[in-house]
């Protein structure tokens, strides 16, 4: 009888390696099936792209002009753009105080101020040091000079980042997953690993108020622009809106089945849009709480932004692709590829024109949105970036590394008129 049990043993445990070889089979065919029906996606795009390429071609043969839409001289300052003056033109003075400097063409029609950008170049990169484990995080304040990094045992960092230097270190008593620097840079908004979010006073360099109801790490957080509210997603699969005044979870929105590692206000629109380990992409209405659109990935969505237009999301997975989704249609309108490996965070400038990519690959990759076309791949960092940002009235891009630094990188950013 014994050796019947035992028989009958290895047959039950047979046959479970047998169902596990199916289920494996069964997913890898699902993933077959995706990445074909990706490749006939990409092959029509590529087709749409020759089409346009050879239109384009023939405009120039004939000489046509395509005006681009007029752009605020704000937003031209945020993105970080030094704009050479149109040929036989001359270019008005601008004040030595002005920040950034740029040249702008004054005269011409809008036809002639078409320009179209040819170089972004990294001039100088500075490296901040300090911390002593990972750079997991960076908060970029909107309306100051300052950027807030934390690392994974608790230490937080004020950097001024026209000086290079640190203007304040601060601990926290608990690992620190993501931070938000507020526009005045007076205050912070951090996610714990203790399923808190706190409030800290920058200049005090204390918790001033703890946010209390997650049932799991707190992954990402966000402050809306108004200082207003902060949105928080965590490892419980949930996201939540708060009061920063008050402290109060002003309401809990539940869809995702995984992990929620990325959110964000999609500002002056009373949506957000978050992104989770589920492979889902999801944009909310922050009044309700009701899930307005669902948008799927075939991998783990890692870090999602949305753009200027707040018609479109930038996401980036652990597949080391970006996407441009349109919230309209809910489809991917770009696929853009390079990093090798899992993106780790995105940014997008302020003008809505420039993206930005971070990834285990230990790079950094600047795109044109535009065009969906890489400008510059930056390799600074001896490790994974972990997180990135624009700081365009500087013409700068911040960065964290798990090789405990953090890293400024000055760009220029090269127009030239049409001939």
């Amino acid at each position: 009888m014994s050796g019947l049990k035992t028989i009958e043993s290895q047959l039950q445990r047979r046959q479970a390696q047998l169902d596990e070889l199916e289920q494996r089979l069964v997913a890898r065919i699902e993933q077959l099936d995706l990445r074909d029906r990706q490749l006939q996606s990409d092959e029509q795009h590529v087709q749409r792209l020759r089409g346009v390429l050879e239109q384009l071609q023939a405009d120039s043969t004939r000489g046509a002009r395509m005006p681009l839409p007029p752009r605020e001289p704000a937003a031209l300052a945020d993105s970080g753009v030094v704009m050479p003056a149109m040929p036989a033109v001359s270019a008005p003075s601008i004040s030595a105080a002005a920040e950034p400097q740029l040249l702008e063409a004054s005269g011409p029609s809008q036809q002639q101020e078409r320009l179209c950008p040819v170089t972004v170049k990294v001039e100088d990169e500075t490296i901040l040091k300090g911390h002593t484990d990972v750079v997991r995080t960076i908060g970029v304040s909107d309306d100051t000079n300052c950027a807030l990094s934390a690392g994974t045992h608790g230490t937080m960092r004020l950097w001024d980042l026209v000086a290079g230097r640190c203007l304040k270190s601060f601990e926290s008593h608990t690992e620190i997953w993501s931070v938000a620097l507020s526009r005045d840079a007076r205050q912070a908004f951090g996610g714990h690993e203790d399923h808190t979010v706190r409030l800290w006073d920058i200049e005090e360099g204390r918790c001033i108020r703890s946010f209390e109801g997650h049932e799991s790490t707190v992954r990402s957080v966000c402050i809306e622009r108004r200082g207003q509210h902060a949105l928080t997603g965590s490892d419980d699969g949930t996201l939540r809106v708060w009061d920063i005044t008050t402290g109060r979870c002003l309401r809990t929105l539940v869809g995702h089945r995984d992990r929620v590692v990325s959110v964000c206000f999609n500002n002056g629109t009373g949506l957000a849009v978050s992104g989770g380990w589920d492979g889902a992409l999801r944009v909310w209405d922050t009044a309700t709480g009701d899930c307005r659109m669902d948008l799927v990935e075939s991998c783990r969505v890692i870090c999602v932004q949305p753009c200027l237009d707040m018609h479109h999301l930038l996401s980036g997975a652990d597949d080391g692709k970006l996407r441009i989704w349109n919230m309209d249609s809910g489809r991917p309108t770009q696929v853009m590829n390079g990093h090798v490996g899992a993106i780790n965070s995105v940014a997008v400038s302020r003008d809505g024109r420039f993206g930005l990519s971070a990834g285990e690959d230990s790079t950094i990759r600047i795109w044109d949105l535009a065009s969906a076309q890489c400008l510059q791949i930056v390799k600074a960092h001896n490790g994974p970036v972990t997180s990135v940002g624009f700081k365009g009235s500087l013409r700068k891009v911040v960065s964290a590394s798990s090789d405990m630094t953090v890293r400024l990188h000055a760009l220029k950013f090269v127009y030239q008129p049409f001939a």
